[in-house]
Order: C-alpha cells, then structure tokens, then sequence
C-alpha cells in the first residue's frame, strides 16, 4: 500500500542503498478501513458470482484489470478511461480489532452489488495478539466469521489476500523473526475458512516486491501449496535510488531483484500457481522518489501481465495528500494515462508484445548480448538481432585486452559516448550499483527501425579499434 504515513516504517527495516519498491508506512491502512469502511479497488471482466478460472499460463489474456479507487464513484472514471466496465472490488478490511475484523459492515457495502471482491484480510489486530498464538489456532474463531460474513453477503467467492506483505517488519503479522509460526497460522486461517458452508475462496500469498522490506528470503515464509492459491506482490513506482528520470534503470532493478517480478513469475510456475499485482500504481511524491509521470513502467507493467500468468492486476487510483499522488484518471500523469487507456483498452494481448530474437554468437562475435542480467543463459549475436524488450549487452573483451571500452549507441564515436566501462565484463550500461547485474538496453524503448551499436576498444598501450553491430528495434 502506498506512503499513507511518510517515514512512518523504521528505516532499519530497509538495508541502506536498497530499492523501496512498496511505499512505507503503517497504520495507515487501518485509517483507510476504519473510517470508510473499505478501501476500494476495482478490477476484473469477470460476472458477480462466477468461479475464478486461472488464465492460460502462456499469457495473461484472461487476467482481470482493476483500480483501488477513492472515491466509488471513479468505478465510472475507469470506465471512461479504458472502455471497459470494472467488475471486481478489493477492500482492506480494518484491523484495529478484533470486533473490528469480524465486523460485517465493509462487505455489506458491496453486497448484491455484482462486484466480484477482493479482499486484504489482517492476521491479528494492532496489538495484543501474536502470530506464535495464532499458529495454535487459538484466533481460528474470529477468520471462521470472516468467511461467514462473505458467504451471508453473497461474496463466497471472494480472493481473500491474507497477513499480506509479511516479509516487512512493520506489519504486526510479519514473519521475519518466525516464519515457522506464521505458516502455521496460516495454514490455520485457511483451513478454518475453508470449513465455512458455501464457501469458494482463493487464497493469496502476497509479499511486498523484492527484500528491500528488509534482508529476509521471502520464500521461508511460504504457507505451502495445499494452502496458497495464487501468489501476489505489491509494486510502487518510486525509489531512493534512482532518479526520476532513470525509468529504464528503476524498472530493471524491479524486476531483477531479488524477490522481484521475475522471481513472482517463476516462483507462481515452479508452484504451478496464477500471480497477481494486487496493488500497483505511480507515484508522485514530495520526497523526490517517485517515478512521476512514467508512461513507461505503464506499459512495462502491461508487458508483464500481459507475458505471465496473471490473475489479476488493481491499480491503486488514490491521493493521499498532495505531497503523494498515485490517481492516475486525474491530472498528475497525462501521459502515463494516455499509454494506460491505449494499452488497457485492448486488454491483455500477449501478441501485442514482441520478443527478442537472434543468432547464438560464435568466439567472433564481439557484441553480444543475454536475456538474463546476470549474463547467464544462451548468448546471442547483437548484430542482425531483434530487440523489443530487455537485453543485456556486453562488449565480450578481457580486462586483459582491454583498458577500457566505450560505447556509443547509434551517434558517432567523435561524441560522447553512451556509456564507458573500464573492467570486464564491459557492459552497454554498467552495473546495478544495488544488485551488481548488468542493466538493461531496453528495446521496446528505441524508435522503430534499425540501430547501431558502436564501441571502441583501447587496450593498455593506448591502442584502438572500433566494432559495429546493427540491429532492429521497436
């Protein structure tokens, strides 16, 4: 969820020189909840009432698109925005207490509505209980009413996202200090719910984006497969680490690090599970950290739904102050919004995104480049390549052949170059000073057409020669 409270989460929490991918704070969720009721997200094409199918695991062509909006009435806004009616509904149900929790009144605000819910469901209240209890099922009461409560409201098929983000100390249900008791009291709230008559529940395990909630492997905190449905994540586009103006840079670090969207879309096949986004969106924030108006990490997030195996995605269409705006259907990111009611008029098209192709590179072929940013994985020749998404190149020269390799992509070598490496590997645009893998060339980011990549190697007698590789792009 996003920065409702400024600093609010202990910057101990988040190792220095990390990537923030979820906006901090805490409490502010519970304000959210407690005040209206529900915070509202809507997404979906599917009809109230129908049983979840998980889209064909090739594409994400019968994903279900969505929008936390504030207010209600911006159900209509999307509509307009995208030509396409918005039939699902996610609430965050508040957790203050436990009366609070069980409370029926957030899902009798939808009830007969013909929304299909989503709901963000607490582990424990704010204070006075623990996971280490729960996990003896001592809680199991109040989530059996919870569920009786969706089933009475017409809502029994609801995608229940449960303890969310529990790689993050600041959630009272965090798992980093006992992962072992939080699974077990998952497994718990599971099984209680699913022993409610009527019931049709998905479960989604949903940690934050990446680890830079903390150093803590995600993964340990893994309820199992018998109790996880589908697996989600959370992603912001802001960071303290990359300017604004660096969109290429910061998307690359969101997929590549670790616990981050390539890890979600490879750990939901190694589970055979759907991911989700369950909450994503822009970010304008007075701190300087936001990504601002993005138009494309909008249309790297419709990549990515539109490649994996999606369940669904819910952009979250709320200002909460004016020193943070995310509302995409208003004012702050024109032409963020332009690339979203383009993109998400169509719909979810796999076909619509282009992959990159090419020849395997020989010993001859000094520019190469890789799917992975760790270099790892077949190598392909970048001259008569295709580029339309990320590839990572790399001049393939020793730093014993080499002093130093500059490149300069599509201008000449009298210029300033596009980037200069002085140690192997030389890479087209160096390293993540976070991860340490190589960045990316985007292709999807060049104009359509052919490029040229051109770099000069100087060897350590000041000797140089020049390769040309020409590509395709767009």
């Amino acid at each position: 969820m996003p920065l409702l409270t400024p600093s609010s989460t202990s910057r101990d929490d988040r190792p220095t020189g990390t990537t923030t991918t979820r906006p901090l704070r805490t409490g502010a969720r519970t304000a959210l909840a407690a005040r209206f009721g529900t915070a509202l997200a809507v997404a979906g094409t599917l009809l109230a009432g129908a049983v979840l199918q998980a889209p064909p695991a090739q594409a994400g062509t019968g994903t279900l698109h969505g929008a936390f909006v504030r207010p209600a009435t911006d159900t209509g806004a999307f509509a307009s925005l995208t030509g396409r009616k918005l039939q699902l509904v996610t609430g965050f149900l508040p957790e203050t207490s436990w009366s609070q929790i069980t409370d029926p009144y957030p899902m009798n605000q939808w009830k007969g509505k013909g929304y299909r819910m989503h709901w963000s469901v607490p582990m424990l209240p704010d204070s006075g209980a623990s996971i280490q209890t729960g996990a003896t099922g001592a809680y199991n009461k109040y989530f059996v009413k919870v569920a009786q409560n969706l089933v009475n409201t017409g809502q029994s098929n609801a995608i229940v996202r449960l303890g969310w983000e529990m790689n993050c100390s600041c959630q009272t249900w965090s798992a980093k200090n006992d992962p072992t008791s939080y699974i077990k009291y998952w497994r718990q709230v599971v099984s209680a719910m699913r022993g409610v008559s009527g019931q049709k529940f998905t479960f989604l395990w949903a940690p934050g984006s990446g680890n830079s909630l903390g150093t803590f492997d995600t993964d340990r905190a893994y309820p199992g497969d018998a109790y996880v449905d589908a697996i989600g994540a959370s992603l912001y586009d802001h960071s303290e680490n990359f300017a604004p103006s660096d969109y290429v840079g910061r998307w690359g670090h969101f997929y590549d690090q670790d616990y981050g969207l390539k890890w979600l879309a490879s750990f939901g096949k190694q589970h055979g599970k759907p991911i989700a986004l369950a909450e994503w969106g822009l970010s304008s924030l007075s701190s300087g950290w936001g990504g601002g108006d993005d138009p494309y990490f909008i249309k790297k997030v419709y990549e990515y739904v539109a490649t994996n195996n999606v369940l669904f995605e819910s952009y979250f269409n709320y200002d909460p102050s004016s020193a943070e705006r995310h509302r995409i259907t208003g004012s702050t990111f024109p032409k963020a919004k332009a690339q979203y009611a383009q993109l998400w008029k169509q719909g979810f098209v796999a076909s619509a995104t282009a992959t990159s192709t090419g020849r395997v590179a020989t010993s001859s072929d000094v520019l190469q480049w890789t799917k992975n940013s760790d270099r790892s994985g077949t190598a392909y020749a970048l001259s008569g390549a295709s580029i339309h998404d990320f590839a990572y190149v790399t001049a393939k020269v020793s730093s014993s052949q080499a002093s130093r390799v500059s490149f300069y992509l599509d201008k000449a070598t009298s210029s300033t170059p596009t980037h200069s490496e002085s140690d192997a590997p030389f890479d087209l645009y160096g390293v993540s000073a976070i991860s340490g893998r190589a960045n990316p060339l985007d292709g999807s980011a060049l104009s359509a057409g052919t490029h040229t990549l051109t770099v000069v190697i100087t060897d350590w007698k000041g000797a140089k020669r020049t390769v040309s590789s020409t590509f395709t792009a767009g």
